[in-house]
């Protein structure tokens, strides 16, 4: 609770707006806040955006809409919850984006596709890694992959930390040619960023 009020506080003393997507330490056995309560907290600062979608598994599904001066859309910024752990006892596995988020994330882009008459633009943030980041630094640094990879910048210090369960998120957005850029976290040391057939992959 008292790291999440600096965290705000920071936040606020910017003046812009802001939102999160949660991880997989936010609220676990010693936090002093369940994820209800920590959202109730975070929305309680006047900048935050948090505003997760009621009906779809996880706690931070939503999607923010930068509008230009004119009202049609600049991009759509979509924050989908990757979970924790694969359960309580097996905390070596990390968890996934369930299909119904996926199905619900291309629900939302089709919906402003339909309004804007066009393919919009989107970019997804979520904490831990898909599968297809750990398969695109292989092909990369294997050299089987020069058609379908290319580095942008930065280097792998350590295993990708990746779901241990594969998620149809990064095919849907492949098939969908909507999403432009998926930024996560997870790793502590892996800094880098590269494109995989044709979405950007970057660590924040």
């Amino acid at each position: 609770g008292s790291a999440a009020r600096v965290f705000c506080e920071l936040m606020e003393r910017a003046g812009i707006y802001w939102t999160i997507t949660y991880g997989n330490h936010d609220t676990e056995l010693f936090a002093t806040h369940n994820a209800k309560q920590l959202t109730a907290l975070l929305k309680s600062y006047p900048h935050c955006l948090l505003y997760p979608e009621p009906g779809v598994y996880g706690r931070s599904n939503q999607v923010v809409e930068l509008r230009n001066g004119d009202g049609t859309l600049n991009q759509a910024l979509v924050l989908i919850d990757s979970h924790s752990y694969h359960s309580f006892f097996q905390r070596s596995k990390y968890d996934y984006i369930r299909k119904e988020q996926v199905d619900w994330y291309e629900k939302k882009i089709r919906m402003l596709n339909r309004r804007e008459k066009k393919i919009i633009s989107s970019m997804l943030f979520f904490h831990i890694p898909l599968k297809e980041v750990k398969e695109a630094w292989y092909l990369l640094v294997n050299e089987k992959g020069k058609k379908r990879v290319r580095l942008h910048f930065g280097s792998k210090k350590e295993k990708v930390a990746c779901s241990h369960k594969r998620s149809p998120l990064f095919h849907r957005a492949v098939l969908l040619g909507s999403t432009k850029a998926m930024f996560f976290g997870h790793d502590h040391l892996n800094h880098f960023s590269l494109t995989y057939d044709g979405i950007r992959l970057t660590y924040g």
